[in-house]
Parts: C-alpha cells; structure tokens; sequence
C-alpha cells in the first residue's frame, strides 16, 4: 500500500448562458441548516453519518444574515473542487482522480452551477481486511450524502412547505436573502467508495474485464445522490441506536428534530421539514401527493419537547399520524413500482412522465428504497443510473452502457463526455431546482425563519444548540437485494 494522497481537484469547465436577475433582497431572514460532521478515518470513513444504524451529533444552526452581497448570477467557470482521499497505491488513486474529473465534467455538459460545489470524497476499504462473511458493507460500491441541508419553500407558488435542500443545490438557487461563502458548511456532498471491488478505471487503457464495475459510473451515481436524490423519510426501526426503545418496524416517517446529545437525554422539539425530493413523491395508482395524504397527517402530531422514548411512543398511540405514517410504509412494501417521482413538464419531460421509485414487495431497504428508480422497469434504458444495483451491468464502461441504451447519443461539443443522464433523471433534478444546460434559469426560494433569536446591529447572529439527527446515505451495491448494509 502506498502513502494517503490527499488531492484537491479543480475540474475547471466555463459554461455559458444569460445572467438571471436575482429576487430583490430582504434583511435579516433567517437559515435553518442542519450539518453532517466530516471527520475521516481511514477505516470508518465519515464517522457515523453514513450509518442508519447509529446516530450522530450534529449542529443546528440558525444564521441571522442581513442583504450584504449580491447574488451571482453568472455561472462558474470551475464548478467543482474535490477534495479526494485515497489511501491505496499512487497508480490507482491517479486512476480514481481521473474518473472524478470525468464524471464532474458529464454532470457539468448538463447542469448549470452558479456556485461551486465542494466534495469530500474517500476511496478506502469498508471491510478493513475482514472476510466477507463478517463485513455488512461487502456488496456497496459506493455510499453518498449532502453534506449539510437549509430548508427553504420556492418562491412565487401556490407551495407553502418547506422542505431541505441539499447545500450543493441551495447554493444554485436564487434566495431571497444574501449567503456569503462563510456561511456554508466546509463541504456539499460527502462521498465514499469501497476499494474491496475489482474496479475498472477508463484511463488505465485497459479494457474493463466481465467481473469488472466502472468506477466512474459509480461516482457519478453517488455524486447525484448528492445533488438531490434522497429522501427524508426513514423507518426509526433501521436505526440500531434505537434498539432500547424498541421502535415498530411497520411505519415510515419524516426526521424529527433531536435536542440533546444522547439518547437518554435527547428531545424532541419538532419535526425536520422533508427533503425536496420528497416534495414529488405519489401513488402511482393514484398520483395521490404523498406530501398532501401522508405527511401533513404526520406532522399534525406535536413533538412538544417530549423526549425522544416517550415522543417515539407516543407517536405510535397518536391515532391518526402513526395511521398515515403506517399507510406510507404498506405502500412502500406493497410491490415494485407502487411510489412514483412525478416530474412536471419541462423541455426535458414534455410529457410529464412520471418515474418508478424502488420499492419492493415485503421489504422496506434502507438506503435503496425510495431513492432510486426501479431496477427492472429502467436499467435497459437511458436512465440506468440510478438503478439501486449494477448486478446486469458489469463488464460495460459507462460509455458502453449509454451507447447501447441511447445509440443516437453524441459527445459534449465542450466537455467531449457522452451525456450520462437520461430525460427523466434530468427531469427530476430539474423539477427539484437544479439549473440545467437547456434551462438555466434559477429557482427563486425563500429561506425558514427558525424564530431561535432575533438579529443584531451587526447584521447576523449565530445561535447554536446540540441536536441529535440521523444519518442517511444511500448506497449503490453490486447485487440487488443486497441492501441490508447501511
């Protein structure tokens, strides 16, 4: 094994369209953002965050900003910085470092960035050295997260919920308050990927082999899962640190607001507003709003501060809240295709064709479920890349699989990339706000006010409180079904 590198990639690309007039600026508006730690072990990765069975300690924050500095309203000519650890041999860091640059360079040839996007990545063993048998993680290639999520509610619509965004996609948006570069988290999407695979690596000139995964197809999977596509309901029965309170295992429900810094300790002041993502979730026998049919009854259950023990048992003797938080999880595991992302018409989705989700009969898969398109209904198609596992794909580089998919498809005239991402993927990072090549206009949102202080003369305030909160990742394994590892 060779020393750690630890690299800083600058993917530096200029993209190029009209500026977009900001929203006219308010004072003192409050964020509410919730931080993931990015601490790194070689061994564990990112500390606890990528672990639905342990909780993590994270900041809640409420920023007091006052209007400062404009909004930017011109693209970025370097829309990536990664900062990438690896700890294997200089070749075969070399090797991963390109395939980042390559895949950062596909997302750019389709989304616009207006601010820069700063990954922590990790290419590491998950096992450690133990043997399969004993290593939960064997079957996950990769694993990601947003780093840090602000809830904001678009602006100029009938939408009144708020909802997280991931950093990486706030920070594109067009805000009715001034952020300066300070107030962001370090980083806006954490990424890890499993060394224990054969990867292939397109700048090694060798032909991937049969029993080989594409290392960039990886990465480029987990980067999206990053830029948006994950979701903010969980099962509190995955989580193993709930195991002394003993939660049921047959609902769903949105992330409460943990105060405290234990699990004796810890209440509940509130719920965390769900993910934008979520925002798009129905019935897809209905295309009943899961937002509208199951959320709004759970949020009607008042947390008041009860902590964490009694807020768990109360919430399942609430009645109608933990009926709408069980209807949710009976759709789930009903069959496959039973929750749809309904993507509104747009030039990637004239139509409005909706897209499957991953459910699967019987079983409710942490970090799989939900967050993912159908595997069977779409890896034969142009928007394999979010499929949940690439059991029928090994063997095929990421160029190989578009080309058979889309045989029609050209290369980026600026990045010299295939484009990687189908109509409905794009359709449903553009339906949550990402600025595209096609339309790059920015989303205008308005940012929660937490009501945790009031604003100084000075312009902000910063009021910062302990707060227990889970950590969510959503993972790409090799095998389907094999889901059980985070």
């Amino acid at each position: 094994m060779g020393s750690p590198l630890f690299l800083v990639l600058f993917l530096a690309v200029t993209v190029s369209c009209s500026p977009v007039s900001s929203l006219s600026l308010l004072d003192n508006v409050s964020i509410l953002k919730v931080d993931r730690p990015y601490e790194y072990d070689p061994y564990k990765g990112f500390s606890t965050e990528f672990r639905a069975s342990n909780l993590i300690v994270n900041q809640l924050d409420a920023k007091f900003l006052s209007a400062q500095d404009a909004n930017v309203s011109s693209p970025v000519a370097q829309p990536f910085v990664i900062t990438f650890s690896c700890n294997l041999t200089a070749t075969i860091c070399n090797y991963a470092r390109d395939g980042f640059a390559s895949a950062g360079k596909r997302i750019t040839s389709a989304l616009t960035f207006y601010r820069p996007i700063n990954i922590r990545a990790n290419f590491y063993s998950f096992c450690g050295g133990r043997s399969a048998s004993s290593c939960d993680l064997k079957d996950t290639l990769g694993q990601a997260t947003a780093a840090a999520f602000i809830a904001a509610r678009p602006a100029k619509s009938n939408d009144t919920d708020y909802y997280m965004y991931p950093q990486g996609l706030f920070k594109q948006l067009s805000i009715n308050v001034d952020v300066k570069d300070s107030d962001y988290s370090d980083y806006d999407i954490l990424a890890e990927f499993n060394s224990d695979f054969n990867f292939h690596y397109n700048s090694s000139g060798t032909p991937i082999q049969p029993n080989q995964v594409d290392f960039e197809y990886v990465v480029l999977h987990e980067l999206t899962h990053g830029l948006g596509i994950n979701t903010g309901w969980v099962s509190y029965a995955s989580i193993g640190a709930l195991n002394s309170i003993k939660p049921k295992a047959d609902y769903l429900a949105p992330i409460p607001d943990f105060a405290g810094n234990s699990i004796a300790t810890a209440t509940v002041p509130g719920w965390l507003p769900l993910n934008i993502f979520d925002k798009f979730l129905v019935d897809s026998s209905t295309s009943t709003s899961i937002m509208r049919s199951v959320a709004a009854r759970i949020f009607s259950f008042n947390p008041k501060n009860r902590k964490l023990a009694d807020f768990i048992s109360d919430f399942q003797n609430s009645g109608d809240p933990y009926a709408a938080a069980q209807s949710f999880y009976k759709l789930v595991t009903a069959n496959t295709k039973t929750l749809s992302f309904a993507i509104p018409a747009s030039k990637h989705n004239p139509n409005a064709q909706s897209a499957f989700l991953q459910t699967v009969r019987n079983k409710y898969l942490p970090g799989s479920s939900i967050a993912h398109v159908d595997y069977d209904t779409y890896w034969q198609t142009p928007d394999f890349l979010m499929i949940p596992a690439v059991q029928n794909l090994t063997g095929l580089t990421l160029d190989q699989i578009v080309l058979r998919y889309t045989p029609s498809t050209r290369p980026d005239p600026t990045f010299k990339v295939l484009p990687a991402y189908g109509n409905l993927t794009l359709g449903m990072l553009h339906a949550m706000g990402w600025p595209t090549k096609d339309a790059p206009e920015r989303v205008s949102v308005e940012v929660m006010d937490s009501r945790m202080g009031t604003p100084t003369s000075a312009g902000w305030r910063k009021e910062s409180r302990p707060s227990v909160a889970f950590g969510i990742a959503v993972a790409l394994t090799l095998l389907f079904g094999s889901f059980s590892v985070i």
